[in-house]
């Protein structure tokens, strides 16, 4: 498998994150929100300071996927022998591609996760190697390549 098609998949899943983010936020700051000027009772300042909990936030969510997108964009495609970040782990049931965490996704036919390197399983499989079996949840994957 081509780890930069991997990896393009990871960044342009990010970005369209980073993209929702914007939008949300762009969404909150138009004119149908009240600012403290126009609040004519107590529940209008509820309203506004709800909307500032929840703009904030977005503010910090956004800040953290725009800082996962860089580390992103340096992640090495270079082949590896061990788990770690920018490695593919090929399964017997799945293949596991070390950089961010995502929804299963599919390319060519073959069937991807993206996961961390926070992740509990990453903390499983970055002691194994090739023909070491391991254990999530109730589903047993056998590790057949790592590049």
């Amino acid at each position: 498998m081509d780890k930069e098609l991997l990896k393009k998949y990871v960044i342009d899943y990010k970005q369209n994150l980073i993209n929702d983010l914007k939008d949300s936020l762009k969404d909150l700051g138009g004119s149908g929100n009240l600012d403290d000027t126009e609040a004519k009772d107590p529940e209008d300042y509820s309203h506004i300071d709800e909307s500032r909990d929840f703009k904030k936030i977005l503010q910090n969510k956004l800040g953290e996927a725009e800082y996962e997108l860089s580390r992103l964009e340096k992640l090495s495609t270079e082949p590896m022998d061990k788990p770690t970040s920018g490695a593919l782990i090929v399964t017997d049931k799945l293949s596991f591609y070390i950089s961010l965490a995502t929804l299963p996704f599919i390319i060519d036919g073959k069937n991807f996760i993206g996961i961390s390197e926070n992740a509990p399983m990453f903390g499983v499989i970055s002691r194994k190697k090739v023909g070491d079996k391991f254990k999530v949840g109730s589903v047993e994957y056998k590790i057949l390549s790592i590049s």
